[in-house]
């Protein structure tokens, strides 16, 4: 594989994480807003949505090691390739793994506390 393919290769790779990352993002922020209105409306979260909160936990996880190593190819193999690329979306999926798995975190606390009840 020459290194023109190489680079074509790296760059597809991390449009796609970047769009995942992107993906996972806004589904964690519209999944907050729909467990504030659902424990404002409903007493009892069904233990779906907490499943699924408790999943992209896991994915959120899996995304930011991906990033790290995206990153680390780039800067051991990619690097030296061509001038012309950069890693920005690697580096912005790299902070927003994070962000999202902490707002997963919050969904399901917020769900497992307001499942709680006080008799």
């Amino acid at each position: 594989m020459d290194n023109k393919q190489r680079v074509e290769k790296f760059n597809y790779f991390e449009l796609l994480l970047f769009k995942i990352t992107l993906g996972i993002f806004g589904l964690s922020i519209a999944l907050t807003g729909l467990v504030f209105v659902a424990v404002t409306r409903i007493s009892d979260i069904p233990d779906g949505v907490e499943g699924f909160a408790v999943l992209m936990i896991f994915v959120s996880g899996i995304n930011f090691i991906l990033s790290i190593i995206r990153i680390f190819k780039y800067l051991l193999k990619i690097m030296n390739l061509e001038n012309n690329i950069g890693i920005l979306r690697s580096v912005i999926s790299f902070f927003l793994s994070p962000i999202s798995l902490a707002i997963y975190l919050f969904i399901v606390i917020v769900m497992s506390l307001s499942s709680c009840t006080i008799v």
